[in-house]
Order: structure tokens, then sequence, then C-alpha cells
């Protein structure tokens, strides 16, 4: 216990650090006319910004919800908003978002969920949402990578790689689905090499992990491949889901009075989260300012991509931390509920 709070001590200080070294990144050339910008918004679209926040978790939760609701039929959908929360405070403080099924597989169990089923209902969520990112990152790809990628080479090399690795990903997944035994055997061999190599210590131990992943992953979606109307539902939902987050871009500009053509901020906010795929640090931090404004001034003036970076970074990433930290509390104090 006293391991993690000195991990999680140091992964908040380094984004800390992280965050602020990008915050003056952003406003150093630009910093009085970026903050007489941030001044002039409105109450009223300052309240629209900062509620993208709850309409993107709000998808978020949805999918677990309707997962849930499958063996739980008392489930509740507030409980699933603050698991997503909860979901995004641990990926955000921990490296490559590590964390986050950690984090909400304890708070299902709060919540009433055996362990073994949250594990299985945030299998089929990852699964399902890993699909639906590629296929819409693909699309995306095709219709407006060709525009942008020869105005920075570099970068979009990078995006690409993201891009491949997130196919990858996808692939290992329909391998593991599909292909239980050779993915096994797969996997037995980068162990060993691993092993040879002294990455891995203890092979066997690293080896009975991959079987309980397997084992569990195999089970959950040999039952739920055959229930189309769930499978449906979740490519609807993660298709809303991640339109509402490559959205808030836009919507942010649109609240602020920043005219941008709707897709070409689609694509490159879909480009900047295959580019986080390099960012091995809490948050992305640093990597995912620097991202957003070398892509987003290819369409808009340096001063209010600054500007709408800010708010885009505490919409998608600060106001989650705090929610889900709050929720977390909520979540760890309350007595264990029992849905029946």
């Amino acid at each position: 216990m006293k391991k993690d709070f000195k991990k999680y001590a140091f992964s908040i200080v380094l984004l800390i650090g992280l965050t602020g070294f990008a915050l003056w990144y952003v406003l150093k050339d630009d910093k009085d006319v970026v903050l007489a910008e941030l001044s002039s918004i409105s109450p009223l679209n300052f309240i629209g910004i900062m509620a993208c926040s709850l309409f993107y978790f709000a998808f978020v939760a949805l999918s677990l919800y309707v997962i849930a609701k499958e063996k739980y039929p008392h489930y509740k959908f507030l409980p699933s908003l603050s698991n997503a929360y909860v979901g995004g405070f641990f990926s955000g403080i921990t490296p490559s978002a590590s964390g986050g099924q950690v984090g909400q597989v304890y708070v299902f169990y709060k919540q009433g969920i055996d362990s073994s089923d949250a594990a299985g209902i945030l299998w089929l969520d990852f699964v399902m949402y890993q699909v639906v990112l590629i296929f819409y990152t693909t699309v995306l790809v095709i219709l407006r990578f060709p525009v942008f990628s020869s105005r920075v080479p570099a970068l979009f090399v990078m995006i690409f790689i993201g891009y491949l690795m997130n196919g990858v990903v996808l692939a290992m997944l329909f391998s593991m689905a599909f292909f239980p035994v050779k993915f096994k055997r797969f996997c037995l061999k980068i162990v060993t090499l691993l092993h040879k190599l002294h990455l891995i210590r203890d092979s066997e131990k690293a080896l009975k992990k991959c079987d309980d992943y397997l084992e569990a992953f195999t089970n959950n979606i040999n039952k739920n491949r055959s229930n189309k109307n769930l499978i449906w539902k979740l490519v609807l939902v993660n298709i809303m889901r991640l339109t509402v987050y490559y959205s808030i871009p836009f919507i942010i500009g649109k609240l602020i009075h920043v005219d941008m053509n709707f897709l070409d901020s689609l694509a490159l906010s879909s480009y900047i989260s295959m580019a986080n795929t390099f960012f091995p640090v809490p948050g992305a931090s640093g990597g995912t300012e620097m991202m957003f404004l070398q892509l987003y001034s290819l369409i808009l003036p340096l001063t209010q991509v600054s500007t709408i970076l800010i708010l885009w970074r505490v919409v998608t990433f600060h106001l989650a931390l705090i929610i889900g930290c709050i929720m977390f509390i909520i979540e760890k104090i309350r007595r264990r509920r029992i849905i029946i």
C-alpha cells in the first residue's frame, strides 16, 4: 500500500511538473493575448465548455452501463458515471493509462459487482472501443491524412506509426478471440525471449499471468459473441463516444467564436490521440500539448490554438482528474452495496 502511494505520488508530481512546463510553453510568446481571450469568454459559454467533460464521460459510462446491465439488471447509470470518472482519474495519474482498469475493478466491487464480472465488463468495453477506434480513425485517415501529412511529414510519420500500433493491438485481440491456442504459443515465445534478455525475471509467473488474462478474455468474448444486440449497442455508443471526444476542440472553438472546418478538427483530434501512444508519461502530459499546438496551427492562428488548447486540456484531462479523485474518495469510504 505504501509502495502504491509512493508510485502515485511520484506520478502526480511528474504530472504537475509536465503540465506546468506545457502551460509555460503555450503562453511564453502570446501570454497577454491568450489570457485576454480566456477572460473574455462569457459565463454561459464557459459552462458549455466545461459541460463537454460530462457529455464525453456520459458516453464512457453508458458503455459500462450497457454491459453491466446484461448480468446486473438493477445496476444504475449514475454508478457507472462515477466509475467512468474514476477510470479517467487513474488513467491520468499512471504511465500509459495503466491504472485505469485497476481502479475501475475496485469501484465495481464497491458497487456490488464481483471482481471477475467487473474484469469481464472492462475487457468487453476495451475490445469494442478498440475495434470502433481503428475503423473510425481509418475513415479519418483516408479522408484527411493526405491533406495534412505533406505539411509536417515528421509528425505524421509518428502519427501513422501510432495508428499502426493501435492496429496491432486490435489484431492481437482478434487473435486472442479466434486463435487462443496459437496466441498462447506466441506468448510463450515472447516471454521466453524477454527472459533470455533478462527483461523478465520469473518467466513462469509471467506465463501464468498471460494464461489468466487469456482465459478471462476468451470466456468473456465467447459469452457475448452471440449477443448481437449488445454488440451493436456498444458499436453505436463508442461511435458517439469518439465523435464527442474528437469534437471538443471544435465545440470550444465555436463557443469562443473561432471558425474552423469540422472534419479537419475531427481528424486532427484523432491524430493527436494516435500520437499519444508515444508519450508513456501520466496523462501523456507535455507531448499532448506539443502535438496539439503543432497540428492545430495548420488550420488556425497560434494564439487561437493556444486558447483552445488550454480549455481542451482542462475539459478532457484536468477536470476529469478532479472529479475522478472526488468520486474515488466517495466510493472508497462508502460501504459495499449489494445489487439484487
